[in-house]
């Protein structure tokens, strides 16, 4: 099959890949139409590398956060059908280990997931995955916003771990998808004051469009937000993806408060100030991606309270992703989030979506 593919670090080509088997048992294939492009998938771009997650051999194909139309199902397949749009869950899960029984099949040590090492990502024709892993799309849902259920997922992950509540108050460091996606699902959980932190005057501006309160970094963020606050959030969360930002998370809360690190670094190591925090007895969480969020996002986003289509500001055709990912590694032009477009629907699937 056909796909838009990493030739070499920071470099893309079209590559001819093995095509996938036909669906088996439960499985179905489905052709990706919109994908957006994750901070890590940026990792991939420029490093070749996630920690221990190393691209060892190229053309290898990125992506994971993907929306589409399923092509063909294999049998004792019930919730879709061929001609569907449908939101794309990127992690197959084995469903049998300790992590999986206990309901954290996010942390399944066995996940298969789309764009992580040698797992082939979205940017080709068809996806081969599994029942349990695609959603149908609500009418209301465009193709973009069912992509963005992978990042909004993410968000809904970390307000459950770290159980944000009805009139809580909640800082955010870093306004990138994840971040307001974050903001958002903390909104959806019923927190009453969401302040969101970030250095780029684009992206406070569009947080601030969504309704949230926003600060810059500029001097001490910690203080100033103990200041507005009258002694620090009840949570915090770190979504930028910087040890900074990290550390700042730990040190932003209210005695007895939360922090939750949701971002990757580039760095593999951490200072904390362990005497701080222990005084505080601060509760620290990690949110790894998302778990089994997927009808949990469509659903939000479906009704009236969940809005993250403005996360959304730049879109390319697939064939212009060098420079999605250049941008995107830039944060330039105000970029929160690029939506690569593989494929436009065909009537008939456009027909599919209006019923």
């Amino acid at each position: 099959m056909k796909a838009f593919a990493l030739t070499a670090p920071k470099t893309f080509g079209w590559a001819e890949i093995p095509d996938e088997p036909a669906p088996g048992e439960g499985e179905v294939v489905v052709r990706p139409t919109a994908c957006g492009v994750c901070a890590s998938d940026v990792h991939y771009w420029e490093h070749g590398r996630i920690s221990n997650q190393v691209i060892k051999e190229y053309p290898y194909v990125i992506g994971h956060e993907a929306a589409g139309v399923v092509v063909e199902i294999g049998p004792g397949v019930k919730n879709v059908k061929p001609g569907q749009r449908v939101a794309i869950e990127p992690g197959i899960t084995c469903g049998e280990c300790y992590c999986c029984r206990s309901g954290r099949e996010n942390i399944c040590p066995n996940v298969i997931f789309l764009g992580t090492p040698p797992v082939p990502g979205a940017l080709r024709d068809t996806i081969l995955t599994t029942w349990r892993n695609v959603e149908p799309i609500p009418d209301s849902v465009s193709f973009e916003d069912a992509a963005l259920c992978e990042p909004f997922g993410v968000g809904i992950h970390a307000a459950r771990l770290a159980d944000v509540r009805k009139g809580e108050t909640v800082v955010i460091f870093g306004a990138g998808s994840i971040g307001l996606s974050t903001a958002v699902a903390a909104r959806c959980h019923g927190a009453e004051r969401i302040i969101v932190a970030e250095p780029v005057a684009e992206r406070r501006e569009l947080a601030e469009s969504m309704d949230f309160e926003t600060i810059d970094i500029a001097g001490d963020p910690v203080e100033h937000i103990h200041e507005l606050t009258d002694g620090g959030a009840d949570t915090a969360f770190e979504a930028a993806g910087d040890v900074e930002a990290m550390r700042w998370a730990t040190l932003a809360p209210r005695l007895g408060g939360k922090a939750c690190i949701i971002g990757i670094p580039t760095d593999d190591t951490l200072k904390l100030d362990i005497h701080k925090i222990r005084r505080m007895e601060l509760a620290i969480y990690n949110c790894r991606r998302s778990n089994r969020t997927l009808a949990a996002a469509l659903g939000l986003l479906a009704g009236p309270g969940a809005v993250i289509s403005k996360m959304c500001t730049h879109r390319f055709p697939v064939a212009e992703a060098a420079r999605a990912f250049q941008m995107s590694a830039d944060r330039a032009d105000g970029l929160v989030k690029a939506m690569l477009q593989l494929d436009a629907p065909t009537a008939t699937e456009k027909r599919c979506r209006s019923g």
